[in-house]
């Protein structure tokens, strides 16, 4: 849900953006981070790697998928925002990592930081 707030607001800070149509999709991550991940890696290095570019919108995709409303036809059935019944307990979403360990995914430390990249150019008005 983070990776999908940052998307937007990135894109609500871009010209003739309109915000009332940021609110009525889930799906801007899989768009849209691979777009703030070559602005940043353009800015911090003199060739962007194919290969990189190519492994954070893998990530993308995957991180897009874990929202209950991008189920990806059926074929990813987690759901990250509510409680779920176990075959022994109750599974809440912030202590299962859902195949999806950040820091364990090629390009996840790439990605870590292109959200804080993100982060820094979204300006805020009062």
């Amino acid at each position: 849900m983070a990776c999908e707030k940052v998307c937007k607001a990135y894109l609500m800070n871009q010209p003739n953006q309109d915000p009332m149509q940021l609110q009525f999709s889930h799906g801007y991550i899989r768009k849209t981070f691979p777009i703030i991940a070559r602005q940043f890696l353009a800015e911090n290095n003199s060739r962007v790697p194919s290969h990189l570019l190519h492994a954070i919108a893998r990530l993308a995709e995957k991180i897009e998928l874990l929202s209950p409303a991008q189920r990806a036809g059926g074929s990813v059935p987690s759901n990250t925002e509510y409680p779920w019944k176990g075959p022994n307990s109750i599974c809440v979403p912030c202590e299962y990592d859902f195949g999806l360990i950040l820091l364990n995914e090629r390009a996840g430390s790439t990605l870590i930081k292109c959200l804080q990249f993100a982060v820094d150019r979204i300006t805020y008005e009062e």
